[in-house]
């Protein structure tokens, strides 16, 4: 197995169980800061958070997979991640237990959906794969956001902030890998979650 063959995953925890993501998508891990709710929004959008003068819609992962709201704690994180919404990125972040490490998988390693039994709806998982004996499931994030989530997400990006750019910013963390730090310069991460 060589390492050009391999997938980086980020991994992340949702109700106590571990998902993982392509880190290509992932842009940035920020500590869980104010959000601004939206009015009639469903329950999975937390709200809008600004970071450095961009407004960012911040979905609720465990609502949206129906496992009920994310309640915060100090290891609650924001992974902002750059979705494909009709041709043009978007900005869109997820709420997630806490970060874990960013791995790195030959794509034989990981196994298709189990066909029920999972705890998140197998439209939305890309495959199962172990590390060191613990299961983690590799959503397929722009499935879990589809078009309608999307536009809500697209439309909730218009609110204007009457704050400074870096006024309301959350604070970034860094992002370390057990063996050595992440290559990946846009990712920064949660180390307490290692």
């Amino acid at each position: 197995m060589t390492v050009s063959h391999c997938i980086q995953l980020l991994t992340f925890t949702l109700a106590g169980e571990v998902y993982a993501t392509n880190v290509e998508s992932a842009r940035e891990v920020l500590e869980f800061a104010h959000v601004t709710p939206l009015p009639k929004a469903p329950p999975w959008m937390r709200g809008v958070l600004n970071l450095r003068g961009n407004v960012i819609p911040v979905l609720d992962m465990k609502q949206k997979l129906g496992m009920g709201p994310t309640e915060t704690t100090r290891d609650t994180c924001v992974l902002i991640l750059e979705i494909d919404f009709d041709g043009e990125s978007t900005l869109v972040g997820m709420l997630a237990d806490s970060v874990r490490e960013v791995i790195e998988v030959h794509p034989t390693e990981l196994e298709p959906p189990p066909r029920f039994g999972s705890r998140v709806s197998t439209e939305y998982v890309k495959g199962v794969g172990r590390r060191h004996e613990q299961l983690y499931i590799l959503l397929d994030i722009p499935k879990v956001f589809a078009d309608h989530d999307l536009e809500l997400a697209q439309e909730a990006k218009t609110i204007d902030f009457d704050v400074a750019p870096d006024a309301a910013s959350p604070r970034e963390l860094s992002l370390h890998d057990s063996a050595s730090e992440v290559t990946t310069d846009s990712i920064i991460g949660h180390e307490d979650a290692l």
